[in-house]
């Protein structure tokens, strides 16, 4: 669930890494949706609908786990989408909704952020959501972005 560019990009990536994304697409291997798209599916009144979160998400997974109930793997930027607009609530709403989601679920959840909203030190409500946080590569030792690696058991 990334940005139309980076959905763009990540097929990309993955031809030049020789993999065949048209057909993993085919085969339900690889599902590639539009972050805005969903988003503006599953806000009621500029906040994320629960239900309608439910609703559209567990399809999504159910369709990627498959009938052998394989492990999925969701990259995600909806959340940096709502923060980088001003939205910040409705980001922290959504990061409540898929951490729900993912308890009960066998999956992972990678979430990717711009790194201009690091530098926002209320940020740091969402990292602290996180089990894992690291910086892009070039800004690691930048001491002006969050360079922390954490592990909270989560």
């Amino acid at each position: 669930m990334a940005t139309a560019s980076h959905g763009a990009s990540i097929r990309e990536q993955l031809t030049a890494d020789g993999v065949d994304s048209q057909r993993r697409i085919e085969q339900g291997e690889l599902l590639i949706f539009d972050a805005d798209e969903i988003l503006n599916r599953l806000m009621v009144d500029d906040r994320p609908d629960a239900e309608c979160f439910e609703d559209m998400i567990n399809p999504i997974v159910d369709k990627a786990a498959g009938t052998r109930k394989r492990l999925v793997r969701i990259y995600g930027e909806m959340v940096d989408v709502l923060w980088s607009s001003g939205r910040e609530d409705a980001a922290l709403s959504l990061e409540i909704l898929w951490h729900q989601l993912i308890a009960g679920r066998k999956c992972s959840l990678l979430c990717g952020y711009a790194s201009s909203v690091c530098h926002d030190e209320r940020f740091n409500t969402i990292c602290d959501r996180h089990s894992h946080v690291m910086p892009v590569v070039p800004h690691f030792l930048d001491r002006t972005v969050p360079t922390r690696l954490t592990d909270s058991n989560n």
